[in-house]
């Protein structure tokens, strides 16, 4: 079977579970849980305006897995958090900035179902949102902060500082110990017709330029303390430049 471009390469080096839409076009969408952690893993070449090369290529399967997938994840009374990943950013403000096609094909189901945290690459830094809803802020959430997903909306996290030469900002670095607040950052998405629409956005909460990586840790519900998502990100030095909680209280 041939691969669409650039899949051979990850079929041949990699393992992954062979439960999302395709396992053989797709091998990069599936899912597992961790815990009372459920991982969405989704390749976003397919819904790409930037760089077309494989847009479409599963005829929509991908995205209707996905609702199916969340639907079903936020069924399941042993999945506190889902966390999602994919390589174009949904909102960033760095050289690549914001992927549209991300934005209109997947970013409603993230909110329908009320995913906890986005993580993408793409671009070569470190930036956090404030949780969002409907592509706006809906509240500040500054390091060490507290968010829930359900009443806030979901925080998005580019992890992309790592291993390849940084990109930068439009703007000055904000970071732990570091924060230079602003009212907004000048940014772009890219549109359908492969355009880079600007845009001053709000959400741009934390900005970092240097090599970094993510660590995540699920603490569970006791009595009296909601489950919670610990996250942090840390520096090639070891300090931390950003951490943040993701709780899940009651409802109803």
């Amino acid at each position: 079977m041939v691969l669409p471009e650039g899949y051979g390469g990850q079929s041949a080096r990699w393992s992954l579970p062979a439960n999302g839409p395709d396992p053989q076009k797709a091998p990069g969408v599936y899912s597992f849980r961790y815990g009372n952690v459920a991982v969405v893993a989704l390749d976003a070449n397919d819904v790409s305006y930037e760089i077309p090369a494989n847009r479409g290529y599963t005829d929509g399967a991908q995205t209707r897995w996905l609702a199916r997938r969340l639907r079903e994840l936020r069924g399941d009374g042993d999945v506190d958090f889902v966390v999602v990943f994919f390589h174009h950013c949904a909102y960033s403000t760095s050289t690549h900035a914001s992927e549209g096609g991300v934005r209109e094909e997947w970013v409603p189901l993230f909110e329908k179902h009320r995913v906890d945290l986005v993580i993408n690459g793409h671009n070569h830094v470190y930036e956090r949102t404030d949780p969002v809803r409907g592509h706006r802020a809906t509240r500040k959430l500054p390091p060490g902060g507290t968010t829930d997903p359900a009443r806030d909306g979901t925080v998005y996290v580019t992890a992309g500082g790592a291993g390849k030469k940084l990109y930068d900002f439009p703007v000055p670095d904000s970071y732990e110990g570091h924060e230079k607040e602003r009212d907004s950052v000048p940014s772009f998405r890219w549109a359908g017709t492969g355009e880079q629409v600007t845009e001053e956005v709000e959400w741009s909460r934390v900005r970092y330029t240097g090599f970094s990586f993510l660590a995540v840790e699920s603490r569970p519900g006791t009595s009296g303390r909601a489950p919670r998502l610990e996250v942090t990100a840390l520096a090639q030095s070891g300090r931390r430049v950003d951490h943040f909680t993701v709780e899940r209280r009651p409802t109803g």
